[in-house]
């Protein structure tokens, strides 16, 4: 009997000891190849990191992104965006929620380089996406899931931030018209300049 106990603590003892560990000489260049290709993301931790050492679910859209899908509205983005559903009450400019991951549209932190939209004064403090334009967008970056202790007890959804472009050092001007007859017309014409000291 005591040979049969003995024999059964056996994979006890041998799961006490200790496990050894990969040498940082073989990651470390793995690190670096990783982080060359990725994507900044503010958003998921409020400081800037690659987008492959986040621990949560980000969407990044860059400039070639949003130029490619050639969208006029941040929502019509957002509706290719895995996760969000995006639900729109007329045409172009009309009310428009996103939700995320099925949370309520309330439940969704909207920000502009960081700063919250959510409007407090409203009994669900939810932001009508219908008239945000992506003229002077650089970037939107999605971040899904319960993110309240981040950004506040709106974002149990998630976040959507949109990063604008920065100035530049020179007069830089950008025009964009469309038009048609009976439809809408949009002009989004940004323009940046950073006065020289």
């Amino acid at each position: 009997m005591l040979r049969l106990s003995s024999i059964a603590l056996l994979p006890l003892v041998a799961l006490a000891a200790p496990a050894h560990a990969q040498s940082a000489q073989s990651t470390a260049g793995l690190s670096e190849i990783a982080e060359a290709g990725d994507d900044v993301v503010v958003t998921a931790n409020r400081a800037a990191r690659p987008a492959s050492t986040v621990g949560q679910a980000v969407t990044v859209l860059d400039t070639a992104t949003i130029e490619q899908r050639q969208a006029q509205i941040v929502s019509d983005l957002l509706r290719q965006t895995p996760g969000v559903t995006v639900a729109r009450n007329g045409g172009p400019g009309a009310v428009t929620s996103v939700f995320i991951r099925g949370a309520e549209s309330d439940q969704t932190a909207a920000l502009i380089d960081g700063v919250k939209l959510n409007d407090p004064s409203s009994p669900g403090g939810g932001f009508d996406f219908g008239n945000l334009l992506i003229g002077n967008v650089a970037r939107i970056e999605v971040l899904r899931g319960a993110q309240s202790v981040l950004w506040g007890s709106q974002a149990i959804g998630g976040v959507v931030n949109v990063i604008t472009r920065q100035p530049t050092e020179q007069l830089a001007i950008n025009a964009r018209a469309e038009g048609g007859w009976r439809v809408m017309t949009l002009t989004t014409p940004p323009i940046a300049w950073l006065p020289q000291s």
